[in-house]
C-alpha cells in the first residue's frame, strides 16, 4: 500500500542522497583499484522532523505504524522548492517525446518555466530524479536533460513532469527508525530513515 506524506510535517533538516552500488577490488601495486557497479542505485533519505501539537503527534504515530517497517511505502516531497525552476507562474513541464524503461536522458517540452539547471529534482509519477549536466536547449521549448537515477518506468511523450514539488515514493529504511520520545508528553523530535521504494512499478 502507499499513502501521501501527511501535510502538516515539513522536515526541520533533510538530507536527500544517491545510495550507490559501488564496489572495490584490491589495490595492485601500482595503486590502481577496479570499480564497478552491478546496478545504478536508489535514492535514499534522512529527515528530522519537530512535533508540537496533537495532530503532528496523530499523524506521526499512525503514518510510522502505516509504515509497517518497511514493507508499505509513502509519497514524500524533498522539500526543494527554492530551488525549483519557478517564475512567480505555476510550471507548465511535459515529456516532449517518450521515455524508454532505464533511459537516463528525457526529452522535456517547457510551456512555462524557469532556467531549467542541473542540480534540479524532478519527478514524474512520484519517482524522484536529479539532472545530472546542464540542460541542451534544442529550441522551441525543447530540452534534452539527462539525470540520475535510470528511469524506472517506460513514459509517454505529454506526461507531466513536476518541478515545482518533486516528490519521489519511499520506505522505511530500517524497521526502527521513526520513534518518537516525548519530551513533557507532547513535544518531540523525530528523524526518519527512508529509501526508494519499487512498490507500484
Amino acid at each position: 500500500m502507499i499513502e501521501t506524506w501527511p501535510a502538516s510535517f515539513r522536515p526541520k533538516s533533510i538530507d536527500v542522497h544517491p545510495v550507490t552500488l559501488t564496489q572495490a577490488g584490491p589495490r595492485t601495486l601500482s595503486g590502481r583499484q577496479q570499480r564497478a557497479a552491478p546496478d545504478a542505485g536508489h535514492w535514499g533519505l534522512v529527515a528530522e522532523f519537530q512535533v508540537f501539537t496533537m495532530d503532528q503527534l496523530l499523524d506521526w504515530r499512525a503514518m510510522v505504524a502505516f509504515l509497517d517497517g518497511g514493507l508499505n511505502s509513502v509519497r514524500m516531497g524533498v522539500f526543494d522548492e527554492r530551488q525549483a525552476p519557478t517564475t512567480g507562474a505555476p510550471l507548465d513541464i511535459a515529456l516532449g517525446a517518450d521515455l524508454a524503461l532505464r533511459a537516463t536522458t528525457a526529452r522535456f517540452a517547457v510551456a512555462a518555466a524557469g532556467t531549467l539547471k542541473r542540480g534540479m529534482y524532478f519527478s514524474i509519477r512520484n519517482r524522484l530524479s536529479l539532472i545530472t549536466r546542464p540542460p541542451e536547449d534544442l529550441g522551441g521549448g525543447l530540452f534534452d536533460v539527462t539525470f540520475w537515477p535510470p528511469a524506472r518506468a517506460a513514459r509517454s511523450s505529454g506526461e507531466p513532469v513536476e518541478m515545482a514539488n518533486p516528490r519521489g515514493t519511499w520506505r522505511l529504511a530500517d524497521p526502527k527508525t521513526g520513534r518518537l520520545k516525548l519530551e513533557g508528553n507532547y513535544h518531540g523530535e523525530p528523524s526518519l530513515e527512508l529509501e526508494e521504494s519499487f512498490e507500484g512499478l
